[in-house]
């Protein structure tokens, strides 16, 4: 998420969308938001925390189970572990299911695989020619959550909740 709010940040720089006043407000705005989260993220899986403690005015849970186990294993040969992530994540998106019945139906699963793949592929080849002005800001957009996307996929165990 990070770098994805970078590139969006100059993205809408370069694009004169935003300018820089308008940029700092948003990258404060999500830091007052997200400081939470990091501070969760960093109490659980950091400190390792056991009991509830206190962030500014809000209690920070322990978890009762760890959830690291939806990261990889960056001992032993990350490269492969990651290149597997990746395969088996494009595999259970086109399969429709990630095997958990909470998540998925198979062949439906949480999305139609099959037919966003085809909205997916018209929609990256389209030119400027074709889509107005808005509607092309809008698909830069989702170009750039798509690259900024890679980094996560590979990194985290797939399934439908991730």
């Amino acid at each position: 998420m990070p770098v994805f709010l970078f590139v969006l940040a100059v993205f809408l720089y370069k694009s004169n969308l935003l300018n820089i006043k308008m940029i700092v407000v948003y990258l404060i705005s999500i830091l007052v938001m997200v400081l939470p989260l990091i501070y969760f993220a960093f109490s659980i899986f950091i400190k390792h925390i056991s009991k509830p403690v206190k962030f500014l005015w809000m209690d920070v849970p322990p978890l009762p189970q760890s959830r690291t186990s939806s990261l990889i294993d960056f001992s032993g040969n990350v490269v492969n572990t990651m290149l597997h992530n990746f395969i088996s994540g494009c595999q259970m998106y086109w399969s429709g299911t990630d095997s958990l019945s909470r998540n998925s139906t198979a062949p439906f699963g949480m999305v139609f695989p099959w037919v966003l793949v085809v909205f997916v592929i018209i929609g990256l080849l389209s030119s400027k020619k074709l889509l107005p002005n808005k509607l092309m800001v809008l698909k830069n957009i989702c170009v750039i959550a798509l690259i900024t996307f890679v980094p996560v996929a590979l990194i985290t165990v797939p399934n439908f909740t991730h």
